[in-house]
Order: C-alpha cells, then structure tokens, then sequence
C-alpha cells in the first residue's frame, strides 16, 4: 500500500494523476481491508482537490514506501498509458518536472536508474521538437519512434 502510496504521490505532484483517482485507490483498499489506516479514511472523505488533509494523508501513507518498488509502479502506469495512446512527448515532459524537482518537495526521490531513463527520453524528446529539435522529419513518425522508445526504455527498468 505505502509502494502505491508514493506511486500516487509522485503521479499527483506532477500532474499525471487527480484527486478522483486517488481517492478510487484508496477506497478500493477500504474495500479490501478489515482494518486500514486512517489516512485511507482521510483521502476517501475528504474528496475536496484542495483538502491540505487529504494531500498530508497521502505524504504519510507514502513515508513508508519503498522507491525502487514504487518506481516500478510508476513505470508500469507509464507504459499503460502509452499503450492507451497518451502523447509520449506529455508524459516524458511530465516525468522529466519529477526528476529534476528538487527542493520543497513532499515525497522523496525518484532512484537513480528511473531518473536517468527519463533524461535519456528527455534528449530523445528534444530532439525531434518540432519547432526546436535538431531532428527534422515527419511528426507523425517522429511521436511514433518516441512512444517505441519510451516503451523500449521504460519497459527495461520492471
């Protein structure tokens, strides 16, 4: 829970997941459990997207969450919405604010390994900008080689 936790966390902090969806995970677990955590109470009631207790509640279930296994969380939520169709160039921008988000920051760090996938994927990215990137072909050709590489790159780190 606490894996998934920092999973949402991270998700939330950069725009890649809503109040709504947070609130569904936790009372999925509500659901589950004979007994929970009072933070799972906290975020399935107070379902107000500016409640600074229901952000705290779910900074204190992430506390006990493992990076790493969180990351492969992270990781696979990615690659889902790939496959959904999301714009690769969207999600690396939104990955790449976590990585390099540094200061003030409510949950911890992204590990080392996921970080450097997303600079990786970041230079990609840049790269074929259409207005800026040194890269100049077709677009539709170019989101397509992206989605595969960030496919290719993500999918290495689970």
């Amino acid at each position: 829970m606490a894996d998934e936790a920092l999973t949402w966390g991270w998700m939330h902090w950069v725009g890649l997941a809503s109040w709504p969806e947070i609130i569904a995970w936790a009372d999925g677990w509500i659901m589950q459990l004979e007994q929970w955590p009072n933070e799972l109470t906290e975020i399935s009631l107070y379902a107000r997207a500016r409640d600074a207790d229901m952000s705290q509640a779910l900074r204190d279930l992430s506390r006990a969450g493992r990076p790493e296994e969180a990351a492969k969380l992270l990781v696979g939520r990615m690659l889902a919405r790939l496959d959904a169709g999301d714009n690769p160039h969207e999600l690396i921008y939104r990955l790449c604010q976590l990585s390099q988000t540094k200061f003030e920051r409510p949950y911890v760090f992204l590990p080392d390994n996921l970080s450097d996938a997303i600079y990786a994927l970041e230079l990609h990215s840049e790269s074929i900008d259409p207005e800026y990137g040194w890269l100049k072909r077709d677009a539709a050709t170019d989101t397509l080689w992206l989605r595969q590489e960030a496919y290719r790159i993500l999918s290495g780190l689970i």
